[in-house]
This record gives structure tokens, C-alpha cells and sequence, in this order.
């Protein structure tokens, strides 16, 4: 079949819109580089042995594995670095690092996601990047590494403080053999939110007892989610109907509008009309219960098929027979008002309080000139420049759908209450489902309660 790659300067352009347009008018804004280059500050020589710490969520196997690869050959380089390296699973991971953090302890670096930043700059708890550690002499060419627009959001007054290893959108992956027993099309993904929802009442299967034993479509729930993932699935539904969490200022709530109101009645459709998802149906995480077919249609983004096939090549080889991929869901025409995918980062950062700093930006430089083997191993879309026209994503034929996300790519409010934001918007879901209805009761309160916690000291 053949297909066409998105040229270095489409997705250059792409990348540009997706995190540089109007979208993204609620994040911290990139200040431009200075016109004049400062005076280049060399790192301070590195003692003879070194040891840094270094944490990140569990998101699968493959960006483990991917990590201790790289660490492996660092040491062939710079044998004087010992990097000792700590997974900590999703749900616990923000909770591990605000309390470590705020103690003054916490490891000499550490990924965390775009939506923390407006938090860890408020309280000075990031290093600002060292251009000398990457081999460059200022924060401009330091910056011009990466693509246009990836770093919005990460850089203030004039100094940068993530790297980005993780740029992501979500797509949506279906099992098209599903599609087949259902008597449906199969190389034919559901476009819009309500067939999504009509899709899934045809792919559930149930046992003789009316239990579900494969969801068509099951939605994010806490447990096992953690709290992030209620709300980035829940945003797309009220951004796209016009709507919004917050204010355009972030100083007030605003989902309990005619907007958020329709969003939380097809949350409840799911279960309620369609009956394709279920909360404690998910056993362990969605995004692993998708791959080992609990589920016949999730959203996911360029990590889950590169995170997958570390696990089960064989499965993930049956592309595109057995699964496909394709660009995110709208709401129908008579409802829908604009584009998006839900959009975040994870980037690498390094504690203020590090004795190491530079050498932890060393190693985050050498981390991320992998761009190859992030994109082929792991599935990361990489920000860092010069992997676009490699012969390797060649290997990668689902890229070009997936490419196709980025220009709408939308984050969630960015807030530094954002941890309480979600927790509050989360609990008035919960309250919804467990009340299988009351939807404006239940936005109304939390809209009460997310603005008295917006104007908390």
C-alpha cells in the first residue's frame, strides 16, 4: 500500500500550529530568546565519580527498557557518571514528587508532565537548563535544537527548564476483528463521539449472567487511573462542544454550562444507553487492557503501539489486518465547534536543590539526541530536531495518522492548582456516575468548590 510520510517541513509546520496557535492561549507563554547571546558559562569539571538520581513514572516496559539501554551505553562515555534510575507507577507518582520536592529532598532529575509546570516554577523547584551541558553556547541555540513550538509552555524569563521526551496527542486504535464479528466494516473507525458510542454497543460482549467480559469502549475511572486521566478524556468532550474546565484567565470554573452539561450526559450514555463501558470493569490500566483485547476501542497516543509491541511484537505485527489507527473522534456536525486532541509532554527537569545539575544535564543532552530510538522503540514522537525524513519511520506506517493530530493538539487547563483542579473535576464525574444523573447539581457544586479552591492563598 503506498503512503506518503509527512515532509520534514509539513510536520515542522505542523508542530508549529499544534503548540503554537490560539490553543494554547491558557499555558505559560514562551519568552523569546534574548537578540544578544550571553557570555558562555562553561560547565565546572566533573569530580571523578559522580552517582545522579534519576525518577519517572511506569508507563510499560518499553520506555524502561529503552532508558536502561541508553543509560548502559552512557557509561561507556562518561564512566565517571553512575545514573541510578527509579520507575514509580503513575498513581503515585505527582504525590512522590510534590512531597519529596517541597521536603527540599527528591532525585537530581526527574520527568514530569506539562501540566505541573505553572506548580514546580511557582515554588522554584527547577533548575534552569544549562546550555554548556548540551554543547551550545546560549539558550537561543539551545532551543533551536528542538522543533518549532515544543517548548512553549517550558520556558520563563528567558531560561528553559524541561526537555521534552514525551509529545503527545491521542489517536484512536480499534480491533478490526471486532468490527468483523459485530457485521461491521472494519477498516472503518467511528469519527464522531456518538458513533463511537453506537460502535461499542455492538462490540460489548456480555456473558450468559449479563456480565461484560469485552467493553466496546470503556472509559477512564478512578481506581485504577489515576486522577489525570478522568480529565484528559473528559476535557475533549466539553472543549469541542465550545466549552471549557476553566475560564479563558483560569480564575473560574466554567464546566457547568449547556456545554458541560452535554459533555457528562454522553459520559453517562456510555454506560447508561450504550452500555459499552463499565466503571470497575478495567482491572489494571486501560491502556495495557486495550492491547490484551478487554477492550475493542480506545484512545492512545504514538507511545501506545511503540510501548505495546516491546511486550508483544506479535500482535502488534498484525497491523493492519488486526488493529487500525485513526485520527481522533468529533462530535457530530450539529454539535461539534472545534478541533482537538488532548496534548501533553513529559519532559525531563532537573531538582533546583541537585549538587549535580550539569552533570544531570549532560545526561539529559544524551538522552535525548536518541530520537530514532525513542520513535522506534518506545513510540515518542521525538521534539528534539533531525529525525523527520529518517529512512527509519519508514518502519512506521501508522505514523502519518498520528502525525495528523499534532496541529490540533489542545493541553488541559494549565493551573498551578492543576492537581486539585483535577481531583475536584474527578470527584463531581464520580458523583454523576454514582448518581446516574443530577448533572447540573453536581457541576454547579463543583463549580463552587473549584473556585473557592482557585482563590485559596
Amino acid at each position: 500500500m503506498e503512503r506518503k510520510l509527512l515532509s520534514r517541513r509539513e510536520f515542522l509546520s505542523a508542530a508549529g500550529l499544534a503548540l503554537g496557535g490560539a490553543a494554547l492561549a491558557a499555558c505559560a507563554p514562551a519568552t523569546p530568546a534574548p537578540e544578544e547571546k550571553p557570555e558562555v558559562t562553561e560547565a565546572p569539571p566533573e569530580p571523578e565519580a559522580v552517582e545522579i538520581t534519576f525518577w519517572q513514572h511506569y508507563g510499560g516496559e518499553s520506555r524502561p527498557d529503552q532508558t536502561n539501554k541508553l543509560i548502559g551505553e552512557y557509561k561507556e562515555v562518561a564512566p565517571n557518571v553512575t545514573v541510578v534510575y527509579e520507575t514509580i507507577p503513575i498513581v503515585d507518582y505527582d504525590k512522590k514528587l510534590t512531597s519529596t520536592l517541597a521536603a527540599g529532598s527528591g532525585s537530581d532529575m526527574f520527568a514530569i508532565g506539562d501540566w505541573n509546570f505553572a506548580l514546580y516554577t511557582s515554588k522554584d523547584w527547577l533548575a534552569p537548563a544549562d546550555p554548556a551541558s548540551f554543547g551550545v553556547a546560549d539558550i537561543k541555540e539551545l532551543m533551536d535544537l528542538y522543533l518549532p513550538g515544543s517548548l512553549n509552555g517550558v520556558v520563563l524569563d528567558d531560561q528553559l527548564y524541561g526537555i521534552p521526551n514525551e509529545y503527545n496527542v491521542l489517536h484512536t486504535y480499534w480491533w478490526k476483528d471486532d468490527m468483523e464479528e459485530a457485521g461491521l466494516d472494519p477498516d472503518v473507525a467511528p469519527a464522531t463521539w456518538e458513533e463511537c458510542g453506537e460502535v461499542g454497543a455492538k462490540l460489548t460482549v456480555r456473558d450468559a449472567s449479563g456480565n461484560m467480559t469485552r467493553a466496546g469502549m470503556q472509559w477512564t475511572y478512578r481506581p485504577p487511573m489515576s486522577t489525570e486521566w478522568p480529565v484528559k478524556c473528559f476535557h475533549p468532550l466539553i472543549y469541542q462542544l465550545g466549552g471549557d474546565i476553566l475560564s479563558e484567565d483560569g480564575t473560574e470554573c466554567t464546566m457547568n454550562s449547556p456545554e458541560g452539561e452535554h459533555a457528562c450526559e454522553f459520559y453517562l450514555d456510555l454506560v447508561e444507553k450504550y452500555k459499552c463501558s463499565e466503571p470497575g470493569f478495567t482491572i489494571a490500566e486501560i491502556n495495557q487492557e486495550f492491547w490484551e483485547h478487554r477492550s475493542s476501542i480506545w484512545f492512545q497516543g504514538p507511545w501506545g503501539v511503540g510501548g505495546w509491541r516491546s511486550v508483544d511484537p506479535d500482535t502488534v505485527a498484525r497491523w493492519p489486518e488486526g488493529w487500525g489507527i485513526a485520527n481522533f473522534p468529533k462530535w457530530s456536525e450539529e454539535y461539534h465547534k472545534r478541533d482537538m486532541s488532548p496534548m501533553w509532554r513529559w519532559c525531563y527537569v532537573v531538582n533546583r536543590n541537585s549538587p549535580n545539575a550539569q552533570v544531570a544535564w549532560k545526561f539529559i543532552d544524551f538522552l535525548s539526541q536518541d530520537q530514532i530510538g525513542w520513535l522506534t522503540a518506545v513510540g515518542d514522537i521525538p521534539c528534539r530536531k533531525g529525525w523527520e525524513d529518517d529512512p527509519a519511520t519508514e518502519d512506521l506506517p501508522w505514523l502519518e495518522t498520528q502525525l495528523k493530530d499534532f496541529p490540533n493538539g489542545v493541553p488541559v487547563p494549565q493551573t498551578p492548582k492543576y492537581q486539585e483542579l483535577a481531583d475536584l473535576v474527578s470527584q463531581a464525574l464520580e458523583r454523576i456516575m454514582s448518581d446516574r444523573g443530577n448533572i447540573k447539581q453536581h457541576l454547579d457544586k463543583a463549580k463552587e468548590d473549584i473556585d473557592a479552591m482557585l482563590k485559596e492563598a
